[in-house]
């Protein structure tokens, strides 16, 4: 296990070692190339039958799913709620509502986002989870930081107006 996520960990090293540099979208990118092969491999493990398992399934899910979560990164909870709603409802489309191993997978899928921001926010320079946001730094830093009401927004609240 540890020799394999050091193979993975030495492919985002030669990655930074040429003029490629990583920033919130090619993370994005990365995410989907990762969630593409992850879907692909975790479902043939659990057996999903192979007309459903298919790569065009695969990439329309990898594919809405990252981009969701690229567009709502910056939109607090309604973000996170919303692109973990629509990863799980791709997963569930294309395994023609097997629910349980939707689920499963959707739980994989969140922990490579975990595994791909642990392996490469360390190296990438100038690239920190508040940047990536959304999805990611939930599952790096445990949650999201509590905003407090300030006095104005209390009043405006109070009174019935939007902020």
């Amino acid at each position: 296990m540890l020799e394999t996520l050091s193979m993975f960990a030495s492919y985002f090293v030669l990655a930074q070692l040429g003029s490629f540099s990583w920033t919130v979208e090619t993370f994005y990118i990365a995410a989907g190339v990762v969630h593409l092969v992850v879907i692909l491999l975790g479902f043939r493990l659990m057996h999903l039958e192979p007309e459903y398992n298919t790569f065009i399934g695969a990439l329309m899910a990898a594919v809405i799913s990252n981009g969701v979560a690229y567009l709502l990164k910056d939109f607090g909870l309604f973000g996170v709620l919303g692109s973990g709603a629509t990863f799980f409802v791709m997963l569930v489309v294309i395994s023609h509502a097997d629910v349980l191993k939707a689920l499963i997978m959707w739980a994989v899928v969140l922990a490579a986002y975990a595994l791909m921001a642990f392996l490469i926010i360390p190296r990438a320079d100038g690239l920190n989870i508040e940047q990536i946001a959304g999805l990611p730094q939930v599952m790096m830093t445990g949650g999201l930081k509590a905003e407090p009401f300030t006095d104005e927004s209390y009043d405006n609240l109070s009174k019935g107006k939007k902020n």
